[in-house]
C-alpha cells in the first residue's frame, strides 16, 4: 500500500521556505523549513541553498553520517542526492534537505522562517515512518 506524507508549501521568502505538512491519515503534521525555492527554469540552483523541485520522492530510512541518526531520505530527486528530512531549526540547517518542526515564526524583514520543537515533531514522524515501513508499504513525500 502507498502512504504520504504532503508537503505544502506556502511562505516563499529570500533566504528560506516554508510550509505545512501532514501525513495521509492525519496523525502527524507540522511545519517544514527549507532552502530558498527557485524557478528552475529561470534560475540556477545554489548548493546547500536551494530547495529541491516539487515533485513525488520515495522514502527510505537511512542512517545518516552528518545527522549521527536514522533520518528519511528521499530517492531519486533532480539535480540533487542525499535529501534528508531531518532535525534544524533555522535555515543554515536545512544544507538542502527539509527540516520538521511543531511551530514557526516567519521573519519578512530577513527573509527567514525559523521553526520550534523540531526534535520532537521529527521523532514523531520517524516514529510513522518507521511502521509503514515495517508494514511493507511504500512511503511516498509529495511536494507541492
Amino acid at each position: 500500500m502507498d502512504r504520504y506524507i504532503t508537503i505544502v508549501r506556502d511562505t516563499l521568502l529570500k533566504e528560506s521556505t516554508s510550509g505545512r505538512f501532514f501525513t495521509d491519515d492525519g496523525a502527524v503534521q507540522g511545519y517544514t523549513l527549507e532552502p530558498h525555492a527557485i524557478n528552475w527554469a529561470t534560475e540556477k540552483k545554489l548548493r546547500g541553498h536551494t530547495a529541491i523541485p516539487c515533485g513525488k520522492y520515495k522514502i527510505s530510512v537511512y542512517a545518516s553520517p552528518r545527522q549521527k541518526e536514522e533520518v528519511a531520505l528521499l530517492a531519486n530527486v533532480p539535480h540533487f542526492t542525499m535529501v534528508e528530512i531531518h532535525v534544524g531549526n533555522f535555515p543554515k540547517d536545512t544544507q538542502g534537505c527539509i527540516l520538521v518542526g511543531s511551530e514557526r515564526t516567519i521573519h519578512q524583514s530577513l527573509g527567514q522562517v525559523h521553526i520550534f520543537w523540531s526534535r520532537k515533531k521529527f521523532t514523531d514522524l520517524m516514529i510513522w515512518i518507521r511502521k509503514r515501513l515495517e508494514r511493507k508499504d511504500d512511503v511516498w513525500v509529495i511536494v507541492s
